[in-house]
């Protein structure tokens, strides 16, 4: 019934759309009969400052890290692509909209099909349960695509009202009872011409800066540092310095926590509340920037305050793009191109395909519970997630806290990178467990954002990544077939008119590479990101220490690991064992568990310099 409905709304929304695309002066465009909130990108500066201070430290906003090229990477910025776009109409709507020529499965559908909701053990002996949390707290450093609430909250998919402005709700499947959920398309660019495609905005800026720790904005960095007269460049906190500042403004990720569970902490990132992983981390590098401002303050007592936070700021960020680079990326396979130097050619731009599918690998190596544990790594508790989303009096209970979750982490497996998600990633995703109104999806979310940014189908990538140079309509059943396992092919078969598979959909379940954790297509995407990341950053910390005088800071910089600046902010390191290489379980090899005393500490002495002479 609801098909038969739906292709009415085809013909209605034909004669109901305008085909115009007109852009006005506040930051709206006029698209599916209404205003649409866009993003307008910022003016690229006619010069670039060349002061000391500029060329130490980047700018808080990303802009001028490229000096002939200002915006590369800046924020609000648009997302670049690898392949054109996939609208149906080549230029801003996509597939599944009223007036699609084309209509593909639901992807409320697919993933009823192809994916397995459950909360059953299919752990990945080679990654911890730290793994995708650190992969989520690394993507909010460097990607954002924001999104106005729907217009309508509880859409039928049954009017063509309901997909009006941004709305674009996710359809019913034809099988199953689940309902139609809301959906708001990410906000497109403020572009200049209205035959320009629709571009997606990065919000924050693109680069490895550490910008989840510290704002993209001037104005969120000043209301994360501690003004208060003998700070010397620390960042605000509360509970005696423990825990993140509260957040008392209200925010669409911060407004839904109901009252008994902890209220909202404040970061330079929104999404900090989202659970309490990823508000560990926050916490967890935010300790360590004021431990390290406190050291510098001791070791030179005539820096000013700016001075001992910028050069804080630049410690934190090199040694986090050292942890990416060194422990995150080889723990998932993807090992990119030694690097040699800084290339102004090259654009580092967040690529669409990255942040909108391929680097949402990690939503499937998620459990479905957290596991407490006391600092010898016995259980105190286990937390379903649904009551660890937006809830953070786990992390504010000091018989908990940020040591439970992290070190309860580090002790288990992270779940294979698979077809199998976790039960309440797809009935309770961020909604709270007394809201039974509805629920979201979080791979049917990832299938229609895909859908949402126009990305082409699986096929067009995986045969780039397998460096192809057939024409794509010579790709055939028997080749799709070689990318899967038999079920697996047998049921996109099913659900989709090859090759038309999302490319969320394809990247989850294609092969692994031997004994990677990723198919080789999401693999390729990854290391393309993660070495344009690294060689189009003026500012990557291999470059800003490469000088004679930087030799010994850069080595030990370079000592450092993440294992180190957890144990650097437990309140009982001298009793703790932790692995080497946290993101790796300790049950792998030369992984075994070792005192915190054995781990190589930042020799910040080497950032000691001479008391000037008084002047004269």
């Amino acid at each position: 019934m609801a098909y038969l409905v739906f292709n009415l709304v085809l013909i209605l929304c034909n004669l109901y759309q305008a085909n115009t695309n007109i852009f006005d002066q506040d930051n709206t465009v006029f698209m599916n009969g209404c205003n649409e909130l866009c993003v307008t990108s910022p003016t690229a500066p006619s010069t670039c400052p060349d002061d000391t201070a500029s060329l130490r430290y980047r700018s808080i906003d990303g802009i001028c890290n490229n000096i002939e090229n200002p915006l590369y990477g800046a924020i609000n910025t648009p997302l670049i692509r690898l392949a054109p776009c996939n609208y149906y109409d080549n230029v801003s709507q996509p597939f599944n909209m009223p007036n699609s020529y084309k209509v593909l499965p639901t992807a409320q559908e697919i993933t009823r099909y192809l994916f397995s909701m459950n909360n059953m053990d299919n752990g990945d002996e080679t990654l911890s349960g730290l793994n995708p949390y650190f992969g989520q707290f690394l993507d909010h450093d460097i990607t954002l695509s924001e999104h106005p609430a729907p217009t309508n909250a509880k859409p039928t998919c049954e009017s063509v009202d309901d997909f009006k402005c941004a709305d674009f709700p996710i359809l019913r499947s034809r099988t199953m009872h689940d309902g139609c959920n809301e959906f708001a398309r990410s906000k497109p660019m403020c572009t200049l011409t209205s035959n320009d495609v629709r571009e997606q905005a990065n919000s924050i800026t693109a680069f490895i800066d550490c910008s989840m720790i510290y704002g993209s904005s001037e104005e969120v960095t000043n209301r994360l540092r501690d003004d208060s007269i003998d700070s010397y460049g620390k960042l605000n906190m509360s509970a005696d310095g423990m825990l993140l500042p509260n957040n008392n403004i209200s925010s669409d990720l911060c407004n839904n926590i109901e009252e008994g569970r902890g209220g909202c902490f404040l970061a330079g990132d929104i999404r900090v509340n989202e659970h309490i992983a990823l508000t560990s981390f926050h916490t967890l590098f935010a300790r360590e920037h004021n431990r390290i401002a406190a050291v510098l303050k001791d070791k030179n007592d005539h820096w000013t305050s700016n001075k001992i936070f910028n050069e804080t700021k630049l410690i934190i960020t090199s040694v986090f793009q050292h942890i990416v680079y060194e422990e995150y990326l080889p723990s998932i396979n993807v090992n990119c191109k030694k690097y040699k130097r800084y290339d102004k050619t090259v654009n580092p731009s967040i690529a669409t395909e990255f942040s909108t599918a391929a680097f949402r690998f990690g939503h499937s190596q998620i459990k479905s519970h957290f596991p407490l544990v006391y600092t010898n790594y016995t259980i105190k508790d286990n937390v379903p997630l649904r009551q660890a989303f937006f809830n953070t009096t786990i992390i504010r209970d000091m018989d908990y806290g940020v040591n439970s979750v992290l070190l309860g982490l580090i002790n288990e497996s992270s779940e294979k990178i698979d077809k199998e998600f976790a039960e309440d990633l797809a009935q309770h995703l961020f909604v709270p467990e007394t809201d039974h109104s509805g629920f979201k999806n979080l791979a049917a979310l990832n299938i229609q954002r895909g859908r949402d940014h126009g990305l082409p189908s699986y096929a067009k990538y995986w045969y780039n990544a397998a460096g192809s140079k057939m024409k794509m309509s010579r790709i055939t059943n028997v080749m799709m077939r070689n990318r899967f396992d038999e079920e697996t092919y047998t049921k996109l078969d099913c659900m989709y008119k090859l090759p038309d598979v999302d490319l969320f959909v394809g990247g989850i379940l294609e092969k692994k590479t031997g004994k990677g954790v990723l198919g080789k297509t999401f693999q390729k995407i990854i290391k393309d990101q993660f070495e344009r990341l690294r060689v189009g950053d003026r500012f990557y910390y291999e470059n800003v220490f490469k000088n004679k005088k930087d030799k010994k800071k850069l080595a030990s910089i370079k000592r450092v690991t993440l294992a180190r600046i957890i144990c650097n902010n437990l309140e009982d390191e001298n009793n703790i064992l932790i692995p080497k290489r946290v993101l790796e379980r300790w049950t792998s090899t030369n992984n075994e568990k070792i005192p915190c005393q054995d781990l190589k500490k930042l020799k910040l002495e080497l950032w000691k310099e001479p008391t000037p002479p008084p002047p004269s």
